[in-house]
């Protein structure tokens, strides 16, 4: 395989991604798992090894502790000293042919040594094929019976080889390394906390946590007012039963909750006024957070180059990177604008915006996630364009749905003829900036499963056909060139 300048490889300590039960030696290796999506994502400062060594010359950063704080500053370069690039080596979809291999709306990917694991919503089935991309099987079927599910969210495969399949119904199904129905996790609302559905963590040390939401309990409801939904994450028991939820930690006075509006009504309803103040303005910075394997949480706000990595074991790590802002155009801030007017104007003919101004440049990352060997993800746009002979339906349809690292968002089912493409930043554990990582332009990626140098994920193409596709991620300085 190929390494990394300045890596030091999993699999030279211990062969990941096993199937059923691993050495206790390489245990805390193979676990530790984030799926996010969107994302939601390892060949180098994972594994325990010198940071400092096989770095790129250019690489300049200083590192300073004060009490329980360090700061990561990177002014120039990378520790790889050159981008990383995805390099195919396996394509699982098609437009048209056998059932098993035409996707619909896949939302979670996952990999052993001898399997990929595929949760297509849209059929829905969770199918499993070989890294040749041969279908084997599906686990579980339609349904509301054991071991059947209606919107599976996301897979997440054990090390004792268990197979978890997380619903949006609120049940998770457990099943045993062959596919027989184990049990059935329900998540009835208690105390006004509920289940993401869908969105799994599995930490280093075995425990699975799920992404979960709080409502404001009745009496607070009922006096009505600004009222916080809490946000964050919580443990499941071996039974499936829920924890205590856990927020993470707010930056600058930002936190993973919203707030909405209620009314107190008669006979003790509740009406819900509003879930935020108005609109924001197209590329506003929000609060982003993920949390790691190790259980650290990761946050910060796209306002700057800045994030805080805040650990289990106490202290704080801050990161900063020195980076060129990306413009926002004046056309593509006033076509983010038209189309928040066209989607309120379905409610209010005479709606014109009237929220705050569009930022003259772009966040300086808008998605942060953590791959299962602890590499922070960091995902921000470029310059963007205008999609040549697009032609949008104004707006498209509303949904509530979940992004930026937990945030609830508005977001709508219609054709985008803006674009952009994506850039992804990857630092170690430590908070070195590791490099970006180039994917290919042509293709929207989604969902992905990112350990070692296998990056799987899935990708649509132009015409809306969607694939899973196996890369590897490559330093673009190994690659030989042409002659």
């Amino acid at each position: 395989m190929t390494h990394l300048p300045g890596s030091v490889s999993c699999k030279q300590v211990c062969r990941p991604r096993r199937p059923a039960a691993t050495s206790p030696a390489c245990r805390t290796l193979r676990r530790g798992a984030v799926v996010l999506l969107a994302v939601a994502a390892s060949w180098s400062a994972g594994c325990t090894g010198d940071a400092e060594t096989g770095a790129a010359p250019g690489w300049q950063h200083t590192r300073t502790t004060d009490g329980d704080v360090t700061t990561v500053s990177t002014t120039a370069g990378s520790k790889w000293g050159a981008p990383a690039v995805l390099e195919e080596e396996l394509s699982i979809g098609v437009a048209a042919g056998d059932e098993p291999y035409m996707f619909g709306q896949v939302t979670s990917v996952w990999a052993t040594d001898d399997a990929i694991w595929v949760v297509d919503r849209g059929v829905p089935a969770v199918r499993v094929y070989d890294h040749q991309g041969n279908w084997l099987r599906d686990i579980g079927s339609a349904g509301q019976g054991p071991g059947e599910y209606e919107m599976p969210g996301q897979v997440v495969v054990a090390d004792d080889g268990r197979i978890i399949v997380a619903d949006l119904t609120r049940r998770t199904n457990v099943y045993d390394a062959g596919g027989a129905p184990l049990a059935t996790w329900s998540a009835p609302g208690r105390g006004g906390v509920f289940m993401d559905g869908g969105s799994l963590l599995m930490r280093d040390d075995g425990s699975l946590w799920t992404r979960t939401a709080a409502m404001p309990g009745a009496e607070e409801m009922q006096r009505g007012g600004t009222l916080r939904i809490r946000q964050g994450m919580a443990p499941l028991g071996e039974d499936g039963a829920q924890g205590e939820l856990v927020e993470p930690p707010a930056v600058e006075g930002q936190s993973a909750g919203m707030e909405m509006r209620a009314a107190g009504g008669s006979g003790g309803g509740v009406r819900i006024t509003s879930i935020a103040d108005g609109p924001r303005a197209p590329f506003t910075p929000s609060y982003a957070w993920a949390m790691a394997p190790n259980g650290d949480w990761v946050v910060g706000i796209g306002e700057s180059y800045r994030f805080e990595i805040h650990h289990a074991a106490g202290g704080k790590t801050i990161v900063e990177r020195s980076w060129d802002p990306v413009p926002v155009l004046e056309e593509e801030a006033a076509y983010f604008v038209e189309r928040i007017e066209q989607t309120r104007r379905r409610m209010d003919p005479e709606y014109r915006y009237d929220g705050p101004p569009v930022p003259a440049t772009k966040p300086a990352y808008t998605q942060i996630a953590v791959d299962h060997n602890g590499r922070i993800w960091l995902q921000r746009e470029s310059t963007g364009y205008r999609i040549p002979g697009c032609d949008d339906d104004g707006g498209g349809q509303q949904a509530f749905a979940s992004a930026g690292g937990g945030r609830a968002v508005v977001t709508t089912t219609a054709t985008l003829c803006w674009s952009a493409p994506v850039i992804r930043d990857v630092f170690d554990a430590a908070g070195d900036y590791l490099g970006e990582v180039i994917a290919p332009e042509s293709l929207r990626l989604g969902a992905s499963y990112i350990e070692d140098d296998l990056f799987l994920v899935v990708a649509e193409d132009e015409d809306g056909l969607v694939m899973v596709k196996k890369y590897r991620i490559v330093p673009t300085t190994s690659l030989t060139p042409a002659s």
